[in-house]
């Protein structure tokens, strides 16, 4: 393997993931994988991964609600569609419902492991809700994933319609117009508001510079 290609994926967001964790990034040959995209991958970790935190066992991720939400690792929800086919792809031989039952925790390792199959799977969802993703300023693009690794992309169908139409703007203020940031303070969830502000603005950024773009273009 390049020696430059590894060592930055064993430095993405300070994770000792070793060789064990790479193929769960990439379907390709690890050999032919550009590192610009590695690099890419790892803004998108430290970014996502600074809003969610890291737990080892089974936890409620937000106690408030009526509805248990078992969540692990780096916000991993194992009540999604989905996560028991991501866990056990990412997880050979780790139970899943012993996990989910609160019976075994997670190591570290397997904590990043997760993690990195969770995001490499939200950034192609993000690549398939925004068709354009590609051409998007790296503002944008992490926006994008973090918005796709929390389901907003997904069950924003508005916020989606403009972004694919390249109005930005008009979408960031869509994006917050949500009733979850709406009602984040009285529901005392002060995280989930920065969050949810974060992502408005660096798309707010990325319209100020496609438009900057634009206009050199002229």
């Amino acid at each position: 393997m390049h020696k430059t290609l590894k060592k930055s994926l064993l430095a993405l967001t300070g994770f000792t993931v070793g060789f064990i964790g790479l193929k769960y990034l990439f379907r390709k040959d690890l050999a032919n994988v550009e590192l610009r995209l590695i690099d890419e991958m790892q803004i998108f970790a430290e970014y996502t991964g600074s809003f969610d935190g890291r737990r080892n066992k089974v936890y409620d991720a937000n106690p408030s609600a009526t509805v248990y939400e078992p969540t692990i690792g780096i916000g991993h929800y194992l009540g999604a569609p989905r996560s028991k086919k991501t866990f056990e792809d990412a997880l050979e031989g780790v139970d899943y419902d012993s996990v989910k039952n609160g019976k075994i925790f997670l190591t570290d390792k397997q904590v990043n492991i997760l993690f990195l199959a969770d995001l490499k799977r939200h950034l192609e969802v993000a690549q398939r809700l925004v068709p354009d993703f590609k051409n998007f300023p790296l503002n944008g693009k992490k926006a994008l994933v973090d918005m796709a690794y929390r389901g907003d992309l997904a069950d924003s169908p508005k916020t989606r319609e403009l972004l694919n139409k390249g109005r930005i703007r008009e979408a960031a203020i869509e994006y917050a117009n949500r009733e979850e940031y709406l009602n984040a303070e009285i529901n005392g969830m002060g995280g989930l508001k920065k969050r949810i502000e974060s992502n408005r603005d660096l798309l707010l950024k990325c319209a100020c510079s496609l438009a900057t773009q634009r206009s050199s273009n002229r």
